[in-house]
């Protein structure tokens, strides 16, 4: 596990270029959506990208499904997720449980093949 952890090291700067390259491609494929990419360009530590879609996250789910994109809801492990946490109480984190219910991450990997790059494309094009 060490030698490949080092090799992985070595190759560290590589990997964060090819993500930051992919996510660039992927902001511009969004920008042919009604929605919008969560961070700031550059904001992004490339692990995966997250959108923030206008509503229905989960007909968005099955959207990308659909086409063979697995996607992940994001903050899966926030406190507010836990059992018994309000998202909608008065003054109760309402800009956490927004962000919480509108975000969907999108596979981010530097070995994401040319044509899983531009099927992802297509996807978040078209998102509905």
């Amino acid at each position: 596990n060490a030698a490949l952890g080092i090799n992985q090291v070595r190759e560290l700067h590589r990997f964060l270029q090819k993500r930051s390259e992919i996510e660039q491609v992927f902001r511009e494929a969004l920008l042919r959506s009604r929605h919008s990419a969560l961070l700031e360009e550059g904001r992004n530590v490339n692990f995966s990208f997250p959108v923030l879609v206008k509503q229905g996250r989960a007909e968005l789910r099955r959207y990308a499904e659909k086409r063979g994109i697995e996607t992940e809801p994001a903050f899966g492990d926030s406190v507010l997720t836990v059992e018994g946490a309000s998202l909608s109480g008065p003054g109760e984190y309402p800009n956490a449980g927004e962000l919480l219910r509108r975000t969907l991450l999108f596979p981010l990997y530097p070995s994401l093949a040319r044509k899983d790059v531009q099927l992802l494309c297509k996807v978040l094009s078209t998102l509905p």
